[in-house]
């Protein structure tokens, strides 16, 4: 199944190294058995892939998750003596690595460039759950990974919500006790405005004070976010999550959702590059996008 982009972008490599295009899939595992000899981690990287890495014909970087006790900083400087600066870059705590493709096969052109080599990207943390957080579809969907973690946090806003009818100064209920959706997991935070006692003003900061997690469970997270019958199953794609969400939710909270999940697409970069099912789209058309 293609991806419903309005227009294909004409890059689809990665773009933290310079000179990165394309790896088609039977070139994956000889790419990466290649360089897990040359890095030597006691691991065969295939196993470690995550994201829509392996589940498309065609994937624009490799993205890899690792357990590296030193720490990112020092994966990158070892990185940096094997192959040299030019070829590895940091961006906060993920690691870039140009690298070359093994196998390369000059006649699988269908998604540009391929310039014979592909940008790896190595993240780090707990394995099993960067695999839930970092999970794509692949070919099952329309739509990326990121797609699905964007309507996650919408519905993670709106349910289970409790707000007080206290307002601050800036329209704000004085405490919100919601959830929240991240890299670090699902967490359940009571969202609260801070008054000055000198100058008698709400602050224009609010703040999280953690009440319940963070919760790696596939499972345990579908249950909250789908009370009435949800399983991981759900969590698969954006056509699964809109499934789940029309299951156990009545029209106005469904709009609420559906309005929300637009929001978060229209502020992601890439958000405006794709065609979405009616429910969303007609929110994209009131916000101009």
């Amino acid at each position: 199944m293609k991806l419903a982009y309005i227009t294909q972008p004409t890059d689809l490599g990665g773009t933290a190294v310079p000179d990165c295009g394309t790896i088609y899939i039977s070139e994956l595992k000889p790419t990466l058995d290649k360089l897990s000899a040359d890095l030597d981690l006691g691991i065969n990287l295939n196993d470690f892939m995550i994201g829509s890495t392996g589940k498309r014909e065609y994937s624009g970087d490799i993205d890899l998750v690792l357990r590296y006790d030193a720490g990112h900083k020092a994966f990158h400087i070892m990185l940096v003596d094997k192959y040299g600066l030019s070829s590895t870059a940091r961006n906060g705590d993920m690691i870039h690595l140009k690298y070359p493709i093994v196998d390369f096969d000059a006649t699988k052109d269908a998604a540009q460039p391929r310039t014979g080599f592909v940008q790896i990207d190595f993240n780090f943390g707990d394995v099993d759950w960067e695999k839930v957080y970092h999970y794509a579809p692949g070919d099952d969907s329309e739509y990326k990974g990121a797609h699905r973690n964007l309507i996650i946090a919408a519905i993670s806003s709106l349910v289970d919500n409790e707000k007080s009818p206290i307002l601050d100064f800036y329209d704000r209920p004085v405490t919100h006790i919601r959830w929240k959706w991240g890299s670090k997991g699902l967490i359940k935070v009571n969202r609260h405005s801070v008054l000055d006692n000198e100058t008698n003003e709400w602050s224009r900061k609010q703040f999280d004070t953690n009440i319940a997690g963070p919760i790696f469970d596939a499972d345990q997270i579908a249950k909250i976010l789908f009370p009435l019958d949800g399983t991981s199953k759900d969590l698969h794609s954006l056509e699964t999550m809109m499934g789940a969400v029309k299951r156990n939710y009545g029209m106005a909270d469904q709009e609420r959702i559906w309005e929300r999940t637009a929001r978060n697409f229209s502020e992601w970069k890439q958000g405006n590059l794709f065609v979405y099912p009616a429910e969303i789209s007609r929110y994209f058309l009131l916000n101009d996008k």
